[in-house]
């Protein structure tokens, strides 16, 4: 079922790695893999070069097979305005790195620059500059006036994250950026490996005729047909500074489909400010273990794709819609029970005139 959030279109994610045209047999690299998602350009070692398209605004690169090991490290350049997504036919298997992180003012890739993007912070002149946090999945740090807020959903957009406010101080405070990573197989995230888009820090150089936010912790989104998450999967805000009014990024958006996170570490935590309030808020983590497009915290069986809130519903001693009765069809007499354990079929088993705990009929 999860194959039902699968999309090709503006807007949409998870991406079908079985719409695309594969760039080539694997994916694998000794030391570094560099993407430029603007040009569609993805460099392996320093040497071969593949040109990926776009599809619904994220920069989608498709191959046979995916295999990154521990050595590998693929960098998603900084300053860049579409998101990365690298999607196999088959397997995909991460032990190494992915980066798309802030860096600077500038946004991880497809996460926006600082004082920028829908949940952008801002800034106030008050006896001395307050620079408010960026947001995604979570407010950022500051007062209404100047915090950025939360937005989005990886379900249905693949977004990073947006920039702190600023005030006469660029260099710091970007939006981390958003990767998704998809495989028609099995899809293992092994316990080496770190996939990380945060928020970039405040700028600890303030003196009080400037300042710079944290900027939002961006967004992750991987999905496969069966698989694991083990190692770590970081979208975590940037940054206050606890000497200044420099405020902290809000947390990012994580959202896992058709995998188990049992040993997972999944971090949207928003970025640190221990001084005084509005610090704040921790971002989203959305679960579809079995991938049938109902979130762990509304599916009443998150091991079983067939169950979940508005399946259909038969009467076989299971309650797949998730509304706490195995209501289902065959119900003849129409009176909520299944025929097949009706007490009086053709009879409303509710009613009971005589009063002797037995139902007419």
């Amino acid at each position: 079922m999860w194959w039902l959030l699968w999309s090709t279109g503006a807007l949409a994610a998870p991406l079908d790695p079985g719409a695309f045209t594969s760039l080539g047999a694997s994916l694998t690299c000794t030391s570094t893999i560099t993407v430029d998602t603007d040009t569609q350009e993805l460099t392996v070692d320093g040497a071969t070069t593949y040109t990926g398209v776009v599809s619904g605004g994220v920069a989608v690169f498709t191959f046979d097979d995916i295999d990154l090991p521990a050595s590998c490290t693929v960098s998603a350049l900084a300053g860049r305005s579409l998101p990365l997504a690298l999607l196999s036919k088959g397997d995909l298997s991460v032990a190494g790195t992915i980066e798309a992180s802030a860096s600077g003012d500038l946004g991880g890739a497809g996460g926006h620059g600082v004082a920028s993007g829908p949940g952008a912070g801002s800034s106030v002149l008050d006896f001395g500059w307050f620079c408010g946090g960026g947001g995604h999945g979570g407010n950022g740090g500051g007062t209404v006036a100047t915090r950025g807020l939360a937005y989005g959903d990886l379900l249905t957009e693949l977004t990073g994250g947006s920039g702190g406010g600023v005030a006469n101080m660029p260099g710091f405070g970007g939006g981390g950026g958003a990767v998704e990573l998809g495989a028609a197989g099995q899809l293992s995230i092994l316990s080496t490996a770190v996939v990380v888009a945060n928020g970039g820090n405040a700028n600890p150089a303030n003196t009080g005729n400037s300042c710079v936010g944290g900027g939002g912790g961006g967004g992750i989104v991987v999905h496969g047909t069966s698989g694991a998450v083990e190692g770590v999967l970081r979208a975590r805000g940037g940054n206050g500074d606890n000497t200044t009014q420099e405020r902290a990024g809000g947390g990012g958006r994580i959202a896992v489909i058709g995998l188990t996170t049992t040993l997972a570490t999944l971090d949207v935590t928003r970025g640190t400010y221990t001084v005084g309030g509005y610090k704040g808020s921790d971002g989203v983590v959305v679960l579809d273990a079995d991938g049938d497009g109902s979130p762990a915290s509304e599916d009443c069986d998150d091991e079983d794709p067939t169950v979940y809130p508005g399946a259909p519903d038969t009467c076989d001693g299971v309650d797949t819609d998730c509304d706490g009765l195995d209501n289902g069809t065959p119900d003849s007499d129409g009176d909520g029970s299944c025929d097949s354990s009706d007490l009086c079929p053709g009879h409303d088993d509710l009613v009971d005139t005589d009063g002797d705990t037995v139902p007419d009929g």
